[in-house]
């Protein structure tokens, strides 16, 4: 790999694929790190390096040029980096349940699309994590949320989660922007990915949550999973949060019991 970094366009799908810098920790060795989630976990875990493992979706909006699109690669020491992280989120999970819906967590270093940042995706029994360059914020909580939050979508559709019970717990009057295009902005034009108080007294732990109902409860998971003191004050406080908690804890307890240890700490 070029270490002073080079840009190679991939001119077949309109997409720019970015070789990053190398940057590498001798002291890690990411084959290995994935030889062991598999074998702990039954999970595969694969650094991005080529356009083609990006989901089938995004591959064909690309072949039709609906959407200008940048793949950044990962150093080794960023791969390893979250390797250490994806260890650590797995453990949160009972034996089993992640190779029951998951075969692949495929982890790059960025991906632009039409100038927004994504961190996150999954596409059926797949899982694509970025440790975006970009975004500002690379610490190992919000790497590791990024899973949980990703994670939580496959769970959602898999074990039916009563999305019309979590609506009616909104307050009157709230509405999700819903509309891609519309939350694109929204999401360029806000200061934090935090919730402030405003949000919160709404329900929302997090501005991506007026979004959509399914990211309004992954942001729930994320939180949960990774700062349970945070989540433990905002259920004290808010009302509606409280409620909506109670609902996501009620949801994976009736996945496993073995959950137990996640929520005991919260409320």
């Amino acid at each position: 790999m070029n270490k002073r970094g080079i840009i190679l366009y991939c001119m077949a799908l309109g997409i720019t694929l970015f070789v990053n810098p190398c940057s590498d920790d001798p002291q890690q060795d990411p084959s290995a790190m994935a030889t062991a989630i598999r074998q702990q976990y039954g999970v595969s875990v694969e650094e991005i390096n080529r356009v083609e493992q990006l989901p089938g979706s995004i591959l064909s909006r690309l072949k039709h040029k609906e959407v200008a699109a940048r793949l950044i690669l990962a150093t080794k020491a960023q791969y390893s980096n979250y390797m250490t992280i994806l260890e650590k989120a797995l453990s949160k999970y009972p034996p089993g349940l992640l190779a029951k819906h998951l075969d692949t967590i495929y982890v790059g270093g960025g991906y632009r699309e039409n100038g927004g940042i994504v961190v996150g995706l999954y596409d059926k029994r797949k899982l694509y994590l970025f440790y975006n360059h970009q975004a500002g914020d690379n610490s190992a909580i919000f790497l590791e949320q990024t899973f949980h939050h990703e994670f939580s979508s496959i769970l959602i559709y898999a074990y039916d989660f009563p999305a019309f019970e979590w609506l009616e717990l909104n307050p009157k009057g709230f509405d999700y922007i819903i509309n891609p295009v519309k939350i694109n902005r929204y999401m360029n034009a806000i200061r934090s990915y935090h919730a402030d108080r405003v949000l919160l007294e709404q329900g929302l732990v997090s501005s991506y949550g007026k979004a959509n109902a399914e990211n309004d409860i992954n942001t729930y998971v994320e939180l949960i999973f990774t700062r349970p003191q945070r989540m433990r004050a905002y259920v004290r406080k808010y009302p509606v949060t409280s409620k909506k908690y109670d609902m996501v804890k009620h949801f994976y307890l009736s996945i496993s019991q073995q959950f137990d240890g996640i929520f005991s700490n919260i409320k």
